[in-house]
């Protein structure tokens, strides 16, 4: 579940009309501790409950098959839901729980109970790519994504376009670490993006990955890696 950081915002929203432990966060088959999106939106819960008191049921899918299933069954007990990829069967059927959907879309006309919230990855990465650029001494920066999907791929294009704004020779290396979900979550692939001086990471826990690379093959500050949580840079030499 990407984009826990705004994830946490709805979830305090509802907390704030709503009884305790009436919403829940439903955590993608990446898990929820994978030092990336889906961690930042469980410490998000946590600093709800040291801040209001209030508890968040944290629901993990574990098969694809029984997302709807499980949904339906904690809908059924009222309690409202922040997650991503949900079911718009769910919201109509329980038309009093509410939902947020992350990078998901809603009609408001047939769903109104739906709360779609979605971002522009690629405006952030344009930025963190014109700084990778500024930064790069060999003119060979990288961009590691995790799942090539949609969201991935918006990281992608705006790294790409930032840097060639700032040097249109810039040469980018861009492996892709998988397609299943678990492409999230193989710290060692990271690391394939090799040649480049400046690193920028949005691959779940492959980013450790390539921090991990950093660290023990050009500690000396040669290699700058960078993800998109701003408390994740490579310690040997930060951007």
């Amino acid at each position: 579940m990407p984009h826990e950081t705004a994830v946490t915002a709805p979830v305090t929203g509802i907390a704030a009309s709503t009884s305790l432990a009436d919403h829940a966060l439903i955590f993608d088959l990446g898990g929820k501790f994978d030092k990336s999106f889906t961690e930042d939106a469980c410490n998000g819960a946590g600093r709800l409950k040291a801040e209001t008191g209030r508890t968040c049921q944290n629901l993990e899918m574990r098969e694809e098959a029984r997302r709807e299933h499980s949904l339906r069954r904690i809908a059924e007990n009222g309690t409202n839901q922040v997650g991503a990829r949900m079911p718009d069967q769910i919201a109509r059927d329980f038309p009093d729980t509410r939902i947020v959907t992350i990078d998901g879309c809603a009609d408001p006309a047939l769903n109104p109970n739906v709360l779609p919230i979605n971002f522009r990855e690629e405006a952030g990465s344009d930025l963190t790519g014109m700084l990778a650029a500024q930064a790069s001494k060999t003119g060979t920066v990288g961009f590691v994504g995790g799942m090539y999907v949609a969201l991935i791929r918006a990281f992608g294009y705006g790294f790409t376009q930032g840097a060639k704004t700032v040097n249109p020779d810039i040469k980018i290396v861009s492996p892709k670490t998988g397609d299943p979900p678990d492409a999230w979550n193989d710290p060692v692939k990271g690391p394939k993006a090799q040649g480049a001086d400046v690193i920028f990471a949005a691959a779940g826990q492959t980013g450790p990955g390539t921090f991990q690379a950093a660290a023990a093959t050009i500690i000396a500050g040669d290699l700058k890696v960078h993800d998109y949580r701003s408390d994740n840079t490579c310690p040997a030499a930060p951007l």
